[in-house]
């Protein structure tokens, strides 16, 4: 394991080694990384229960192209992400920012995330900067999951 800033941060190897039973995100951030993460997460057995997701459009197109099969999901930006949804066809879903809530409001955020539910696109939020444990108990409803770094202190947060 790598240590940067005093963190541990484990390989992917060891994730998926260490959880092969839930909704894993793997998160691409270099076309180059495709076709490796692809046959790394076929080798542990684990395709059912990963959902491969890029900010950029031609990563997306990758993915689904190499993996017609996989879940695939595009995680919005900012507004010119927004541009792309139409035009990924074949993907499950949109991973949105929950800060997407401090720049266009909640009504707009909350409109936004039904939209695409309706469009059949399943949605999974994700956080920069917003507190979690105050965003995600109202934006929850409208949400298929939650992509956090530390998911055992949101679940707590829900228990409290």
């Amino acid at each position: 394991m790598k240590q940067p800033l005093g963190r541990l941060v484990p390989t992917v190897e060891e994730v998926l080694r260490s959880f092969q039973d839930v909704l894993l995100n793997a998160d691409v951030k270099e076309i180059e990384a495709v076709e490796g993460t692809l046959k790394l997460v076929e080798r542990r057995g684990v395709l059912e229960n990963t959902v491969f997701s890029a900010e950029n459009p031609d990563i997306v197109k990758a993915i689904m192209r190499e993996c017609p099969e996989c879940k695939v999901g595009f995680s919005i930006v900012g507004y010119s992400s927004v541009f792309w949804i139409p035009r990924l066809r074949g993907m499950g879903s949109i991973h949105v920012p929950i800060d997407a809530v401090s720049y266009i409001g909640y009504r707009p955020l909350v409109i936004l995330l039904r939209t695409l539910r309706r469009r059949g696109l399943k949605v999974y939020l994700w956080n920069y900067r917003m507190n979690e444990l105050a965003w995600v108990p109202r934006l929850l409803p409208l949400a298929d999951a939650v992509i956090s770094d530390d998911p055992a202190r949101l679940r707590k947060g829900f228990y409290v």
